[in-house]
């Protein structure tokens, strides 16, 4: 498909006995144009490139002013910058016969498909790339200019894989690449929950995984330290020595041995006996009593 674009902004007529085409007068040349071409007559001739009339006035030293900047640089520079805008391509009627309007036109179809082709794998003259496809977001866009470095190109295929961007500068997605394996990929949700960091190799997180450590330690004589069970995220509750557990044992005949209550981390306080430690061994002899400070006998 070939799309020919014609214009009658500024362009001048070769022929001396046809008006220029001004805005008052561009029309009725048009039709003089075409009229002339249709019975077979010679008539204004004017220069096309791509299917765009030339806009300049060609002369006997500058017959082809489209193919030549030094006629009107300014008004070229302008026009060609018009025509690579919509991808156009250089041509021109002979203005020797309007026989060869035909044949121009055909060339100008063929110029465009041969031409500046976006999506079909080759690099042609306005494109910075052609990745043989018209879509977006492989650094390569849909009109085969390089997409800015602000375009995901390859998204992050798991918590470990880093999410890839386009340079700016070139067509090549940068080269996938993880996470490093200091990257923590899973926080842990709990005292028994182990925190998973990136392998470095793998895009996916490990397993999560639980620990079996302790993970409460017992705070007291009577209390026991917890541990992990290997499945949930949570220290078990926290839990007593059983009431009768000894906690403190007598440190003399008139010391009392003291036991845990089932209900606190904490051993009850020492407590001293006021009890006969040593009963009289004879009729002159008298029996001795703990006197609930000391943890012997008298």
């Amino acid at each position: 498909l070939a799309i020919i674009f014609m214009t009658d902004s500024g362009e001048q007529s070769t022929d001396a006995e046809a008006p220029p085409a001004e805005p008052d007068n561009s029309v009725p040349s048009w039709i003089g144009y075409f009229s002339d071409y249709d019975i077979l007559r010679p008539g204004a001739q004017r220069a096309l490139v791509d299917g765009i009339l030339c806009p300049l006035r060609p002369t006997l030293d500058n017959p082809a002013p489209c193919s030549d900047r030094l006629a009107d640089p300014t008004l070229f520079d302008r026009y060609s910058a018009v025509i690579a805008g919509m991808g156009g391509t250089e041509g021109s009627i002979r203005d020797d016969d309007m026989m060869h309007l035909n044949g121009t036109i055909n060339g100008i179809v063929d110029a465009a498909i041969a031409g500046a082709c976006c999506g079909n794998g080759v690099i042609d003259p306005g494109e910075d790339c052609d990745d043989g496809n018209q879509l977006n977001g492989d650094c390569c866009s849909s009109t085969c200019k390089f997409e800015p470095a602000t375009t995901v190109c390859r998204a992050a295929a798991g918590p470990c894989d880093a999410a890839e961007f386009c340079t700016g500068t070139s067509a090549q997605c940068p080269v996938d690449a993880l996470k490093p394996a200091t990257f923590e990929c899973r926080p842990a949700a709990g005292a028994c929950d182990a925190a998973e960091l990136c392998t470095g190799h793998d895009a996916a997180c490990p397993a999560d995984a639980k620990r079996t450590s302790v993970c409460r330690p017992a705070s007291g004589a009577c209390d026991v330290a917890e541990t992990c069970d290997g499945t949930h995220d949570d220290c078990p509750a926290d839990g007593f020595q059983t009431a009768g557990t000894v906690c403190r044992a007598a440190a003399g005949v008139c010391d009392a041995v003291e036991s845990c209550t089932g209900s606190s981390a904490a051993c009850p306080a020492d407590v001293k006996k006021t009890d006969v430690c040593r009963p009289a061994a004879g009729a002159c002899d008298a029996e001795e009593r703990c006197d609930g400070s000391h943890d012997t006998c008298p």
